[in-house]
């Protein structure tokens, strides 16, 4: 009974892990497009400034 205990345990615990590793990619995700799209408009914005 203690060993089914622990494993249940031991899944949820991974289940939790996973969820926190898929959140923290996500973040990830978005500040990289975050980021190219700041560069875009930074680059745009100086196109403008040239003309």
């Amino acid at each position: 009974m203690t060993g089914q205990k622990n494993f249940r345990e031991i899944l949820r615990t991974r289940k939790r892990r996973n969820f926190v590793t898929g959140i923290c990619y996500k973040n990830g995700m978005i500040r990289k497009a975050i980021q190219s799209l700041s560069y875009q408009s930074r680059s745009y914005n100086k196109s403008l400034y040239s003309t």
